[in-house]
């Protein structure tokens, strides 16, 4: 198969990347692209444990995009009812992702830097944690 572009760009896609392109895919992804991936991690970041990437530690995920991340990542970590520190005006999406988990909101001001650590220490300090301390 043949794809034509209006500037003249011609691209010629076989059969077997046409085969792989109809057809489901694993859960994980696309298995060329995240070994692509996984090259680029180590190659732009290193591995603490050698160069190579370790997929029985760690691996990573593809999204299609900033809020299917955030709402994968939040919902692999987060609880029923935990508590969340978030940040006092937040991504509205965030909040959207965290209310069917009845997250209890703990909010933290943020000046031009960042996190303000006056209102961090404070919340820190008031922080009541359950369990056996």
């Amino acid at each position: 198969m043949f794809l034509l572009f209006s500037l003249h760009l011609q691209i010629h896609l076989d059969g077997t990347v046409i085969g792989a392109a109809l057809q489901y895919l694993p859960t994980n992804g696309h298995g060329t692209l995240l070994d692509r991936l996984r090259d680029l991690q180590v190659r732009v970041h290193g591995d603490v444990v050698g160069q190579h990437f370790d997929a029985g530690r760690y691996d990573l995920v593809t999204c299609n995009g900033s809020q299917d991340g955030l709402s994968k990542s939040l919902e692999m970590m987060a609880n029923i009812g935990d508590s969340v520190v978030v940040e006092d005006h937040t991504f509205f999406a965030t909040l959207s992702i965290l209310d069917p988990l009845k997250a209890k909101y703990v909010t933290v001001e943020m000046d031009r830097k960042g996190n303000d650590l006056r209102s961090q220490s404070i919340l820190v300090n008031n922080l009541r944690v359950p369990g056996p301390f």
